[in-house]
């Protein structure tokens, strides 16, 4: 467990997928926990990408600051939380992250991914 560099009130556990019952990874890299039954917010972090060649520091930033995104803005919008994750790149002067982060945020908007959430 590592304390997230973008907010340090949430923690960041990264698993292996199986490792922690009930902690399933399909379809996403990571995931966060939050809410007012919630004591401490956590982020879970799918081990295996740190394994993976193409991934960078700038991927893992992308990946928390939309995740701290959730916890902080208490949404489960997938749109609102790049936005805000985008924000929070900025505010801590992650430029690399950043730029990868608007990259992939005008994938998801070309390709219709918030249009497909939301319904």
């Amino acid at each position: 467990m590592i304390v997230c560099p973008l907010d340090p009130g949430v923690d960041v556990w990264v698993v292996a997928p199986g490792e922690i019952e009930g902690v399933d990874f399909s379809g996403t890299h990571a995931f966060a926990i939050f809410g007012e039954e919630v004591q401490r917010p956590v982020i879970f972090l799918d081990a295996t990408l740190l394994e993976q060649e193409w991934f960078t520091e700038a991927h893992l930033l992308v990946i928390l600051a939309h995740e701290v995104a959730h916890i902080q803005t208490e949404s489960v919008s997938e749109e609102m939380a790049d936005l805000v994750g985008m924000l929070l790149l900025y505010r801590h002067g992650h430029d690399e992250a950043l730029k990868l982060h608007i990259s992939e945020y005008r994938k998801r908007t070309a390709s219709g991914h918030y249009d497909e959430v939301a319904a």
